[in-house]
């Protein structure tokens, strides 16, 4: 009898093992995983080949293969690297789900191999084959949380998909709606959060969690003062790992940073081993542009002559073209504008927004272009300054110039917590800026609403959210549109909140 048990228990172990053998992360898949991540491909290529050489038929490699060919592509925005990619990804897909396992991971990397071909189709503007590659990949995790409810990487995909199906635009929603693809928006944040905790005890995933922890605080929760700990942890990060290094860093100076990026980016360099970023440039040049910097040029230059792909570019372009207007070269400022218009191929919003001024753009003021910049680079006591010591140049702009003098003032204030002078001069481009320019109505009615909802006046904020969602016919709606549906998604967490603690 004894020995009987014994020999059912190997076989169990036998099956066990044979069941999960062709998804095997070994020290060879975790060693490629984590040089990929820290983007030394050639040695992540090496580790594969010593995979291959060892456990051909571990399922493992055609998942690291994929994610280095994705990474390539999303990097160097290379259209020949895209076309390989596009034709390899299928093989590598239908070799996973032909894969005979009841492993959690078989699922996990189908759904998560699948996210990645729909991010560069997007990025291609595939449009259709990117929504249809995200219905499946949707599917796929959704089997597997069925299947394997406990294994701890089906929260990032999940949180995923629940955050981005909750504020997606309403032009897309009977998408969503026809493929049962329900996003909550709560639940999204508390299954990244999960993510987080779990990847902080799991050196393998520490990275991807750390980027996913930046973006919970940077975009979800706006945490715009970032506590000294947390920045000396992530400045540790960036010190290490330049693809967290750029993805840091050019979120931090989409919202004003620019002292932080400074130091990121200027005390750190890429190692010889490293497939090149390009856009480090192109960070450098923004830098050095918010900073007064004459070496804008420079960086900006380098970006654009060396870089070969288009995110980006045009936003390059621009503002270069506006180093050159304030340093009164004006037939490099013309010439450069001339070049965003001959690439009008633009899929970031950033470079959309730089074709847009370039095609309507019929005059620039100096004074507004400066306190732009001065904004942008987070100097928004000096653009108070300068505005306040030009206002004499009202009497000699259009009304288009005034509404946009108006609402760089109301920016500056509302970001310095003046939030009266804020509200009082986001009325005057809401009274007169929606039949004359509707960006600077839209995001006055937006920032008005946010500026309502952190005095917790939610019943006007949720009136002038309310007005955000009823424009329409505007060049940037979509994402605009996000933000109202995020913005609105937590008024009510912080409304239902409220309610939990006067209760």
């Amino acid at each position: 009898m004894k020995n009987a048990k014994h020999y059912i228990l190997i076989l169990f172990i036998i099956i066990f093992k044979f069941s999960f053998a062709s998804f095997d992360f070994t020290p060879n898949c975790k060693e490629a995983y984590v040089h990929m991540q820290y983007l030394r491909f050639n040695k992540a290529y090496d580790f594969i080949e010593l995979e291959k050489t060892k456990n051909p038929k571990n399922k493992f490699i055609n998942y690291n293969e994929h994610y280095l060919k994705f990474l390539e592509v999303l990097i160097t925005d290379d259209k020949f690297e895209y076309n390989d990619f596009t034709i390899r990804s299928p093989g590598m897909l239908k070799a996973i789900l032909n894969e005979k396992t009841s492993s959690p991971w078989q699922y996990y990397i189908a759904s998560e191999m699948l996210l990645q071909i729909a991010i560069t189709d997007l990025l291609h503007e595939k449009y259709f084959r990117a929504v249809l590659n995200l219905i499946r990949s949707f599917r796929y995790i959704q089997k597997n949380i069925q299947d394997h409810p406990h294994f701890e990487l089906n929260t990032k995909l999940n949180g995923f998909y629940n955050l981005i199906f909750s504020i997606i635009p309403n032009d897309f929603k009977w998408i969503t709606d026809i493929f049962g693809m329900k996003g909550d928006f709560e639940m999204g944040i508390s299954q990244l959060e999960n993510f987080c905790q779990y990847s902080s005890h799991d050196k393998l995933f520490e990275i991807e969690g750390s980027v996913v922890n930046f973006f919970l605080r940077s975009s979800i929760y706006e945490d715009s003062n970032l506590n000294n700990e947390y920045l000396c942890q992530l400045m540790s990060i960036c010190s290490i790992n330049s693809l967290v290094r750029y993805l840091v860093s050019s979120s931090l100076l989409r919202n004003g940073k620019n002292s932080i990026v400074n130091k990121i980016i200027f005390n750190n360099d890429q190692d010889e081993d490293e497939i090149r970023i390009e856009h480090f440039n192109y960070l450098k040049g923004v830098c050095k542009l918010y900073n007064n910097d004459e070496e804008a040029e420079v960086y900006l230059k380098e970006f654009l002559n060396n870089y070969s792909g288009k995110l980006y570019a045009n936003s390059a372009r621009l503002k270069l073209a506006w180093y050159y207007f304030l340093n009164s070269e004006t037939i490099k400022y013309k010439q450069t504008i001339k070049n965003i218009l001959v690439h009008n191929n633009n899929v970031l919003e950033s470079d959309k927004q730089a074709y847009n001024e370039a095609v309507n753009k019929k005059y620039i003021d100096k004074v507004l272009l400066k306190s732009r910049i001065l904004f942008d680079g987070g100097n928004y006591k000096k653009a108070i300054e300068l505005l306040n010591c030009n206002a004499s140049i009202l009497n000699t702009l259009n009304n288009e110039k005034k509404v946009e003098f108006y609402y760089r003032l109301a920016r500056s204030n509302q970001v310095m917590n003046i939030h009266e002078k804020a509200l009082k001069y986001f009325k005057y481009v809401i009274d007169r800026g929606q039949n004359i320019n509707d960006y600077y109505y839209a995001f006055a009615l937006i920032n008005s609403a946010h500026i309502y909802r952190d005095q917790k006046n939610y019943e006007k904020a949720y009136e002038y959210y309310s007005k955000c969602m009823h424009i329409q016919g505007n060049s940037f709606n979509y994402s605009f549109e996000y933000k109202v549906n995020k913005a609105l998604n937590e008024l009510y967490l912080l409304e239902r909140s409220s309610l939990v603690l006067n209760n």
